[in-house]
């Protein structure tokens, strides 16, 4: 027979078993045996209350959970004891939630957090009502210990949050080379392309600041090409002497220069002269310093270096994506050599070509002026009047073509005026500076509207130029018409004229009157090129190319 006690409702075994009354008569002996051993074995604590909140009754695991995470000396985990006693410094969260739970209300709670002694603990936990009557008598707290469970679940955040960063950094870096490749290609200035690779590899590095020296092997002295973020008393080393033997300083290795801590690396051993003393210059603004060699055709052309005004630790990534950076760099120097070669052939090769023109036209113009007029001037001496008349005719129309021709090599020589006023405006000036003072009745028809790329503006505008040309100088044309039409991402360039006109066939295998030049422009351009004209009623040159 087992003695009962009676508290509050609630009856309590000596055997520790709870019950409510009126409950507990109606179990079996087995029934009672099986919740004892669930009560006492399942991996979840549970604990027993009366509407006090004072403890009647717990499992094993509860125990356990109270020892482990509260300063609670395990002698206080007993019947009788407060749940504010067993759980110090939770009675104020506590206090809303019993007062839910003590109307009927279970309260379910995930991931509480505990913090008891400076250990941190996450719990699952379900207050639930004890019901007798009708009447709340107490409550029942189940709690899983879910303090690994969240651990891992942060740690996993963690892990998602620091791989979205890299992600994202990474996603920069690919914004920021494809930036750059494009300024590549571009025709802005070589101090320019510079300045902005330096500001690029700054933001990318997340450096403070950044610069591109170069070194001049031949007078051993170094000059800062290019910076970003650095003070102006820095710029003190531009144009500064090396001291030999400067081809073992480490500024000019081909290989990386990290240093992550300046005041550390400067009172080490001997480092190179030229390192220590821009080290030392920098050393007032910054503490950290990554440095890449900008190598062009196996030659050391310099460094690309940036600088942190903290301590830094650098990636093997971080110097990676600098040595990129410094590759981009590097061929951007090299593009702008090669844009500047280029840009000289093309002027000894325009002059050529304004030279065989001055040969091939106005020369020979000026030397059957010279004929002509002797010849006239000794039909004067011989009376001979008529053939004087004759020649001082044929004098006035070689004057005139010569005059056309001059027109159009003066023109040519002027600056262009195509990026500052478009295709359409440029054309609109070239007829109006050249064929209309040429007494040609000259007019631009332009239907549609498109920003076209540089390169394609200029390729038309060269075509419509030589296709003008011809016809001033071959066709004797009393009207010349220029159309651009564009409409549905495609252009369409046609130059027609009402002069003598031609049969292409005679003109075909021959190169002759700039055919294969508009032509070959037009291909570079992805266009076609056609040629319309017959001998006496004109021509018409037309090119068409899509446009996107």
């Amino acid at each position: 027979m087992t003695s009962r006690t009676r508290r509050d409702g609630l009856d309590v075994g000596e055997e520790g078993g709870t019950a409510i009354a009126g409950v507990d008569g109606s179990l079996l002996g087995y029934e009672r045996s099986l919740l004892k051993v669930l009560f006492g074995r399942v991996p979840m604590g549970i604990a027993i209350f009366d509407r006090g909140a004072r403890l009647l009754r717990c499992n094993p695991t509860w125990a356990d959970f109270i020892e482990q995470y509260t300063p609670t000396p395990a002698n206080q985990v007993v019947a009788g004891a407060s749940l504010s006693d067993l759980t110090p410094g939770m009675e104020t969260r506590f206090r809303p939630i019993l007062e839910r739970v003590l109307v009927g209300e279970t309260v379910r709670l995930e991931s509480f957090r505990s913090e008891s002694g400076g250990i941190v603990s996450y719990w699952d936990v379900v207050f639930a009502p004890l019901v007798d009557d009708a009447e709340v008598v107490g409550f029942v707290d189940v709690t899983i210990d879910a303090t690994d469970r969240e651990l891992s679940h942060r740690t996993l955040e963690r892990r998602v949050e620091r791989r979205t960063r890299e992600l994202r950094q990474r996603r920069r870096v690919a914004e920021g080379l494809c930036d750059i490749l494009s300024v590549l290609n571009s025709d802005r200035p070589r101090g320019e392309i510079l300045s902005y690779i330096v500001e690029e590899a700054s933001h990318l590095l997340g450096a403070d600041g950044g610069v591109i020296y170069h070194l001049d092997q031949e007078r051993g002295s170094v000059t800062v090409e290019a910076s970003h973020g650095l003070p102006e008393e820095l710029a003190a080393l531009k144009a500064s002497s090396l001291p030999e033997p400067w081809s073992d300083d480490p500024l000019f290795s081909r290989t990386p220069v990290a240093v992550p801590n300046l005041s550390t690396y400067l009172s080490g051993g001997a480092q190179g002269v030229q390192i220590r003393r821009w080290l030392d210059v920098i050393r007032g603004h910054y503490q950290a310093y990554l440095a890449v060699p900008l190598v062009i055709k196996d030659q050391m052309y310099g460094t690309l270096g940036v600088c942190y005004r903290e301590p830094q630790t650098f990636s093997d990534e971080e110097i990676e994506l600098a040595v990129a950076l410094g590759d981009q760099a590097a061929l951007a120097i090299e593009n702008a050599r090669l844009r500047t070669q280029a840009s000289q052939v093309a002027v000894v090769a325009e002059r050529e070509r304004l030279a065989r023109e001055l040969h091939d036209s106005v020369t020979q113009s000026l030397y059957s002026l010279t004929l002509l007029a002797e010849a006239s001037h000794r039909l004067v001496e011989t009376g001979d009047l008529g053939h004087v008349r004759e020649y001082t005719g044929r004098l006035g129309e070689i004057a005139q073509q010569a005059l056309r021709e001059m027109r159009l090599l003066v023109y040519q020589l002027r600056p262009l005026v195509l990026k500052r006023e478009g295709l359409a405006g440029a054309l609109q000036q070239r007829l109006d500076a050249v064929e209309k003072r040429a007494g040609v009745d000259a007019r631009l028809l332009v239907q549609g509207s498109i920003e076209l790329p540089a390169e394609v503006e200029e390729g038309l505008y060269r075509i419509a130029q030589e296709a003008l040309n011809n016809a001033l100088k071959h066709a004797a044309p009393a009207s010349v018409t220029v159309r651009i039409q564009i409409e549905a991402e495609e252009v369409m360039l046609e130059v027609g004229d009402d002069g003598r006109g031609f049969d292409p066939q005679d003109v075909k295998d021959k190169g002759g009157m700039g055919l294969v030049n508009m032509r070959e422009r037009a291909e570079r351009l992805g266009g076609s090129f056609t040629l319309d004209s017959t001998p006496g009623e004109g021509t018409t040159v037309r090119v068409s190319l899509g446009v996107t």
